[in-house]
């Protein structure tokens, strides 16, 4: 008889989030130049209000549905212990760097988020001093969550990315919940006010 899977759900489920998992690896492989965790947190988190337009917004959420399926993911299951009253699917994360989908469709905005992550980290850290040409979007997630979606590791941080941005793409007013959070040089976490089309790193 098989086992079953991470969680006690059946065979056919871990299969899935293996593949699922699969999938993922090979939408964000790429050559790495990795930022020690210590020094990345002692470095201090931007904010540029208004980096987006609402204009700008609405084209990078109506641009998902150019995505190909493969870049796709359901991550419902990953929060499931989160959620005792969600039932319905409430997390979806969409791979825009996929097939260039992002830079194809909406090559300002590509630019405008890369511009402003490399004049940041020419004022502040240098951590991509060097690299020149190498430099591009190594992945470009756009999440959406309704009640019960969230990310159930307090301990993630982003490696494999020299720069992180997080824009908020929706108006801060329109839900509840949900935060923003970095950690500081000594390891404590620090939560972030995030209006709707601020850039933050």
């Amino acid at each position: 008889p098989e086992e079953a899977g991470p969680g006690g759900g059946a065979p056919e489920a871990a299969r899935a989030a293996a593949e699922d998992y699969e999938r993922y690896v090979a939408l964000t492989r790429t050559p790495l130049h990795a930022v020690p965790d210590a020094e990345a947190e002692a470095s201090e988190v931007l904010k540029i209000d208004g980096l987006l337009s609402a204009e700008e917004v609405r084209a990078v959420l109506a641009c998902t549905s150019e995505a190909d399926p493969s870049a796709v993911f359901d991550r419902s299951s990953w929060s499931a212990h989160l959620a005792d009253e969600a039932r319905e699917p409430h997390w979806q994360v969409v791979f825009l760097q996929a097939d260039h989908v992002l830079q194809r469709r909406l090559p300002l905005i590509a630019r405008k988020l890369r511009d402003a992550a490399l004049s940041a980290d020419a004022a502040h850290w240098n951590a991509t001093l060097g690299l020149g040409s190498q430099l591009g979007i190594r992945c470009a997630e756009l999440h959406r969550q309704s009640r019960g979606g969230g990310l159930p590791d307090p301990e993630h941080r982003d490696h494999g990315s020299l720069i992180t941005i997080d824009v908020m793409l929706s108006d801060i007013g329109s839900f509840e919940g949900g935060s923003f959070t970095t950690f500081d040089a000594d390891g404590r976490r620090v939560h972030h006010n995030f209006p709707t089309g601020r850039q933050s790193r």
